[in-house]
């Protein structure tokens, strides 16, 4: 039952979709092009051939499919078919039937499209719409959107539940969402929403007050919704709780106050307990036989001890909340070379002076530590006298700190973005944590250029 004509064949072959024509016992007479392309046969391989040669057995066309077929005359639906390369696509069939002047079947034409990546497509947005109505239902912020009336159109359970608590009624699309405010807001809220669907987007803290004169604080954003002509039709609202927050704010600037009496005292326990742990790995170190371990716990010493002697200047500081790196680093150096080094190694500080605040100083002396235990450790080890001379310039709003050994080399193989050694790596990682940079140069000695952000 191939095409009669020579224009029914060119109106067959230019159809976009592939077309396939059986005669009555489903034999395969004629496909198309695009039936030759989707299916990757050509007319000669298929002729006489069942279309079961399509068909992907666990995922056919059920036979009340069939049935269908043969009452009708007609069918359509999906299935799963399968190509010449034993491949399957998802295919949008339609399927009639062909009749002779007496109204006998005499074949079968099916209209074939291959819908695997619009399936796929659909798929993925009802995904999408499930994390989205995932995230809406589930999230303890209020979301909602109410139309130009002021009537609610959307709103998730966070607001159901607020208003079954605080109204015992329950909300729906419809509620006009003033009635759920307080009367003496009104006019603040007609405010912000006729400025909203202006086309402006706001932002705003609200105080309401509860049964037990308490008071609950929400940062609610207001955005306007807008349709395909640019025309503001409705508002989206989120509000956060922020309740618990404000509450901590009001505790904390009530703690502010006096900060300059808990401060010298928080600066002197923390020196005292760094005192306490410091002593305690001391004992460890003196009753273990290690020398890899007695070595971990001397430099973890040497680090805490670095961390105190801040919380001791800090405490006996007039200024508890700096302390100034000219008077910091001499004393944290001295506490290092006389413990691992020799008291005769010297440092020497020029240029500007540089403050430490509380939220910088720990880094800060943390790495000058790693810095000054390296030197001491390597760059001046069976060395009696050593100096590093740190010169210190401030331009704009980064500290830059040029450190010289007077001595020793640095070694070619090692460097500090990609060596391992625990020192290097804190060095990079309090370097990188204060949003600065350092340079190594090893010749003619080490020397260090060290930037930082200390504002």
């Amino acid at each position: 039952m191939r095409p009669s004509s020579h224009i029914e064949k060119q109106l067959l072959d230019n159809n976009p979709d592939a077309i396939i024509i059986t005669d009555e016992n489903f034999l395969i007479e004629y496909i198309n092009k695009a039936a030759s392309i989707l299916y990757g046969y050509n007319l000669e391989e298929l002729k006489g051939k069942s279309t079961r040669i399509f068909e992907v057995p666990e995922k056919g066309i059920a036979s009340v499919d069939w049935t269908a077929l043969e009452q009708t005359g007609r069918w359509a639906g999906e299935a799963h078919r399968r190509k010449k390369d034993g491949s399957t696509f998802h295919a949008s069939l339609s399927i009639f039937t062909i009749y002779d002047d007496s109204g006998k079947a005499m074949g079968y034409a099916a209209n074939v499209k291959d819908i695997t990546r619009t399936i796929a497509i659909t798929d993925a947005l009802i995904e999408k719409q499930h994390q989205l109505k995932s995230i809406f239902d589930n999230t303890a912020d209020i979301i909602a959107s109410i139309d130009r009336d002021l009537n609610v159109v959307e709103f998730n359970p966070a607001l159901a539940q607020r208003i079954k608590f605080g109204f015992n009624h329950e909300l729906k699309r419809g509620d006009y969402m003033l009635n759920y405010i307080t009367p003496s807001k009104h006019d603040s809220f007609k405010s912000i929403y006729a400025r909203v669907f202006k086309g402006e987007r706001l932002t705003d803290v609200e105080v309401f007050k509860t049964l037990d004169n308490d008071h609950l604080y929400f940062e609610t954003s207001y955005n306007p919704i807008i349709d395909e002509h640019k025309g503001v039709t409705g508002i989206s609202i989120f509000s956060k709780d922020i309740t618990d927050r404000v509450k901590n704010e009001n505790a904390l600037k009530k703690a502010f106050e006096e900060k300059d009496l808990l401060l010298s005292e928080i600066h002197h326990r923390i020196k005292n307990n760094l005192a306490i742990i410091s002593s305690v790995l001391h004992l460890q170190e003196i009753n273990i036989n290690s020398e890899e371990a007695i070595k971990c716990l001397r430099d973890s010493r040497m680090r805490i001890k670095s961390a105190a002697l801040l919380h001791e200047m800090l405490y006996q500081n007039n200024e508890l909340d700096r302390v100034y790196i000219k008077k910091y680093l001499p004393e944290m150096f001295n506490d290092i070379s006389n413990s691992i080094g020799s008291k005769k190694h010297k440092l020497v500080i020029t240029g500007d002076d540089a403050s430490l605040l509380v939220h910088n100083a720990i880094p800060v002396g943390l790495l000058f530590n790693e810095l000054f235990t390296n030197s001491i450790k390597h760059g001046f080890k069976d060395i009696t006298q050593g100096e590093i001379a740190i010169d210190i310039k401030y331009k704009e709003k980064y500290t830059h700190f040029e450190i010289t050994e007077n001595v020793g080399v640095f070694p070619d193989g090692i460097d500090i973005e990609s060596s391992h050694s625990t020192g290097l790596s804190l060095i990079k990682n309090f370097t990188e944590q204060l949003n600065g940079t350092i340079q190594l140069s090893k010749k003619p000695t080490t020397k260090y250029i060290l930037s930082l952000d200390l504002t």
